[in-house]
């Protein structure tokens, strides 16, 4: 609302409807291009709406006039007016900045934090999480010590997708370089393949063949023989991006999805198109087999969707306002998580339609969930550049970690913080910025230790 009496609604197609409060009618419509618009916000004159979108556009729109795009920081933003100035505070995914709304000039700028969080994918055990940061060495985080370890020692500029081959912990990481990088068990033995002619989304490891499959921007999906070296088979058919790839537990089939709108299935011995989807109406954004191989969710749009293995008949939908971002089955089939733009994660009980848990505390979009191996944790990163690990079981938030160029901190939820460095070992803080440095322990203390009260564990192993 404004003070003048205008009503500002933003939607998630881009558009922006003006409504007059005192005779009740629409004033004006806007559409951006630039995707969901995340926030607005009407200083205390009424002059003019700034509007915030899901990919960092930030506009002003006068209460009569058109929109005009004033500056872009990335992924997320938020903004709001600072009283008496006519200046904006403008949030992206990485930075606090204010920006001068009459001379245009962006006036400081606040590293909120280092580099967003790209990808994750959980080690051989639930202690490990590998991890990407933009711009970042790849790292792998032992979230019970606060150890951190790179794999990659240079820098990668953007790592769209982790995923670890289960039966021998091998890595393979794939991202806006178009190149294919797999490390042993580890971080050993790296190999880099070379094929793909652009951006690659998204890999994934049989859990029989121990073939890998990835596919991307180039429309193709390529299937790897990693310790061979080797490519084996490019798919071809999909007319748009690739932006999942689903392998079958029994390693027979793979499904593949992305912005043509269509889930394909995948025959991975003659490499041969098996199944094709009826058309989700919007991108295909990501897949996920249930364990016993007999389900396949999919995620497009604002809804999952559980179809049978064959394609031939949707058996379940979850529906929510917002558009689904990653879906990912727990080891025992029980559950379903997904995750979205509204800033939460969603589990499901496959039986019913209501969520189970609806976890809050990502101050972003949810891009990304995984399960632990054994299933009793969950992780979940977002624009907000944290990872956060949850007990999927009671749905609560166990610990928020913070990588930076330091190293990481960690956070309870009752605001308990301890930060691990590379070299100084591991020691809490009372309160946020307030370190204790008469109580740094001479032993190294691990997470669970400094974090967690003699009365309770925040760890339920």
């Amino acid at each position: 609302w404004s003070e003048t009496g205008i009503w500002a609604a933003g939607c998630s197609d881009g558009e922006i409807v003006l409504w007059d409060c005192q005779n009740l009618t629409q004033r004006s419509v806007q559409t951006i291009d630039s995707g969901m618009i995340e926030t607005l916000a009407w200083p205390f004159n009424g002059d003019s709406l700034a509007v915030g979108t899901h990919q960092g556009d930030f506009f002003l729109m006068p209460a009569e006039g058109s929109l005009d795009h004033v500056l872009s920081k990335g992924s997320g933003g938020q903004v709001a007016w600072i009283p008496d100035t006519g200046n904006l505070v403008v949030q992206s995914a990485t930075t606090v900045s204010t920006f001068g709304t009459e001379d245009r000039i962006e006036r400081t700028n606040f590293l909120r934090h280092d580099q967003q969080i790209t990808a994750i994918a959980w080690g051989s055990s639930r202690s490990r999480l590998n991890y990407a940061r933009e711009g970042s060495p790849l790292q792998v985080l032992d979230i019970m010590t606060g150890n951190v370890d790179s794999i990659l020692k240079q820098p990668s500029k953007y790592t769209s997708s982790l995923a670890v081959r289960r039966s021998d912990g091998a890595l393979a990481a794939v991202g806006i370089d178009r190149s294919v990088r797999v490390w042993g068990a580890g971080g050993t033995g790296a190999q880099e393949f070379l094929g793909h002619e652009d951006w690659v989304r998204v890999a994934a490891w049989s859990s029989e063949s121990g073939l890998l499959v990835t596919a991307g921007d180039d429309h193709s999906v390529r299937i790897w023989d990693a310790d061979r070296g080797e490519c084996v088979g490019v798919l071809v058919g999909q007319s748009e991006p690739v932006r999942s790839i689903a392998w079958s537990p029994d390693g027979k089939v793979f499904a593949s999805g992305g912005d043509d709108h269509f889930v394909r299935l995948w025959n991975a011995e003659t490499y041969q198109h098996a199944a094709l989807s009826q058309d989700f109406l919007h991108p295909i954004r990501s897949l996920a087999w249930s364990p016993d191989g007999q389900v396949l969710a999919v995620a497009a749009g604002r809804s999952v969707a559980l179809w049978r293995s064959d394609l031939s008949e949707e058996i379940q939908r979850f529906s929510a306002q917002t558009r689904f971002n990653s879906i990912t089955w727990s080891p025992d089939g029980r559950s379903l998580a997904g995750s979205g733009n509204d800033r939460a994660i969603w589990i499901w009980d496959p039986e019913r339609t209501e969520p189970v848990h609806k976890l809050m505390g990502h101050a972003g979009a949810v891009s990304s969930v995984s399960w632990s191996p054994d299933g009793m944790l969950l992780a979940s990163i977002g624009s907000d550049a944290t990872i956060r690990i949850w007990d999927p079981l009671a749905g609560e938030l166990l610990i928020t970690a913070v990588p930076h160029a330091h190293g990481v901190t960690f956070v309870t939820p009752d605001e308990r913080v301890a930060c691990a460095g590379p070299d100084d070992g591991l020691w809490w803080v009372e309160g946020w910025g307030r370190f204790r440095t008469d109580d740094i322990p001479e032993r190294r203390v691990t997470v669970a230790e400094a974090l967690a009260p003699a009365s309770h564990s925040y760890w339920r192993w």
